[in-house]
């Protein structure tokens, strides 16, 4: 082979290689470029990652809260549908007067003041918008709070805003799952009967105080025809009734649990709640003095009784101001308080 030959191998081999190895660079800059790609990304999705486990981590006591203020209105919603006597008015007066309502506008406000990161925009959009439906429902709910009229009330509490109040609380528990629905961290619930443990509220205060005191006036519904009657057998029941029925709406107040929102009892209820207790006694007292036919110890009976008779008729003014109007104006009725006989008539212990 010639020189020439020879150089110009050298030159081509040389070129081969040198295009060679700028493949290999050119490969291994791109290889490198992809890697950095790949680890900003993986960077960026653990960074949005760390961010909306933070903001869950502030969205699930609010939920929490949210859930709690509920679940005492649809209590009382689903009382509605097999109702007592005077169930409509118990629940207007909790649905009213109970701090669900003031427990809503606070945490609706508090969901809309969150800046969930862009991956939760939509399912929190869609939480709070459930939130509003549920705080807009209870409004007009609680808009009947001086309604007396049983048939109007009935169908104001069973109408469009308890339905709509219904679906708005699905639709809250919906958006809750869905906000934890990204590999993310369990959501605090899944259904409405798997939420928090509840707390007592005012609400479910209310209206089983409004119950407890229509099921007594209920059971001293015949002291009306006893009181029409002269034979000691019809006395000795009326009395037996009165300590009977007082002694059981006692036993009904004690076992309520004390609300632990923001709207607990006042000292003005918790302080007169042994009233009822008192008249039960006293009734007891005049009963067993009748069966000895003890006349000394009626009269004292009777003297005790126009005493605390007065403490029945405070606290009924007490339970009517904290929201429990039901309550007070039966109360009021059986203490003789003439503005709320005008208002109920019925039994009373005068």
């Amino acid at each position: 082979m010639s020189v020439l030959d020879r150089k110009w191998v050298r030159i081509v081999f040389a070129a081969v290689i040198a295009a060679g190895l700028v493949a290999v660079t050119c490969v291994d800059v791109a290889v490198a470029q992809q890697r950095r790609e790949h680890d900003r990304k993986v960077a960026a999705a653990r960074a949005e990652y760390r961010v909306e486990l933070a903001f869950l981590a502030k969205l699930a006591p609010v939920a929490n809260d949210v859930y709690r203020a509920a679940a005492p209105v649809q209590s009382v919603l689903a009382a509605l549908a097999n109702p007592g006597p005077d169930d409509v008015f118990a629940a207007r007066d909790a649905l009213a007067h109970g701090g669900s309502l003031a427990a809503l506008r606070k945490l609706s406000n508090q969901l809309h003041a969150l800046r969930p990161p862009a991956g939760l925009q939509q399912q929190t959009a869609s939480l709070v918008k459930a939130v509003d439906a549920m705080k807009d429902a209870l409004t007009g709910l609680a808009a009947h709070g001086k309604q007396n009229g049983f048939d109007v009330l009935a169908n104001a509490l069973g109408g469009d805003d308890a339905t709509g109040f219904g679906i708005a609380q699905s639709n809250f528990i919906d958006a809750v799952v869905a906000s934890y629905g990204r590999d993310h961290a369990h959501p605090p619930f899944t259904s409405d009967r798997d939420g928090p443990r509840l707390r007592s509220t005012s609400t479910s205060w209310i209206f089983g105080a409004d119950r407890a005191c229509d099921s007594a006036y209920v059971g001293l519904l015949p002291v009306i025809k006893l009181e029409k009657q002269t034979s000691l057998s019809s006395f000795r029941q009326l009395l037996t009734l009165w300590s009977q029925q007082l002694s059981r709406l006692s036993t009904a107040f004690t076992h309520l649990p004390e609300p632990r929102d923001a709207h607990r009892l006042p000292l003005t209820v918790r302080s007169r709640l042994g009233a009822i207790k008192s008249n039960a006694a006293v009734f007891d007292r005049a009963l067993r003095a009748v069966n000895r036919q003890d006349a000394d110890a009626f009269d004292l009976a009777d003297r005790q009784l126009h005493e605390v008779l007065p403490l029945l008729a405070q606290l009924g003014k007490a339970l009517s101001s904290y929201g429990a109007v039901h309550c007070g104006l039966i109360m009021g009725i059986w203490a003789g308080d003439k503005s709320a006989s005008k208002s109920g008539g019925g039994v009373t212990a005068t």
